[in-house]
């Protein structure tokens, strides 16, 4: 699983099953088999809870961070916006945001090169004009 290649989430849950463990052992140990039996399948299932919370959460990351790549491999897609609340979704908010700006701003770039291609095409046909004209007098003068 994806999960588990953090080393964040393996520590959390080895910490978690260690405590888990301790904790049973001392129900077993002070109270009996049924707090024994009753304290680790409570602390188990809070770790499986747990788990599934942060997979929904690393979900949330892989899918803003596909939305991400694809953006930058020349999609032409925006992120979609959660309607949630939570970091995640200010983070998805905020990179759409930005998303916005460099497409407006390379748009804007865009519209630069080709103004600036015209001038340049206008510029060279203007310094030609006079030239043009210059070759023809000469030629004319030359030939008299």
């Amino acid at each position: 699983m994806k999960l588990f290649r953090n080393r964040e989430i393996l520590k959390e849950l080895l910490v978690s099953l260690l405590l888990c463990a301790a904790f049973s052992a001392a129900a077993f140990a002070f109270a009996g088999l049924k707090a024994g039996v009753l304290c680790l399948s409570g602390m188990l299932l809070l770790t499986v809870i747990h788990l599934l919370f942060v997979r929904s959460r690393y979900r949330s990351i892989e899918e803003l961070s596909q939305s991400i790549d694809s953006i930058l491999h020349g999609s032409e897609s925006l992120l979609i916006s959660s309607n949630t609340e939570g970091e995640l979704s200010v983070l998805n908010s905020e990179i759409r945001k930005m998303t916005v700006m460099l497409r407006d701003q390379a748009d804007r770039l865009l519209a630069d090169k080709k103004q600036l291609s015209d001038y340049i095409a206008d510029m060279f046909h203007q310094m030609r004009t006079p030239i043009t004209s210059v070759n023809l007098l000469i030629s004319l003068l030359s030939e008299e």
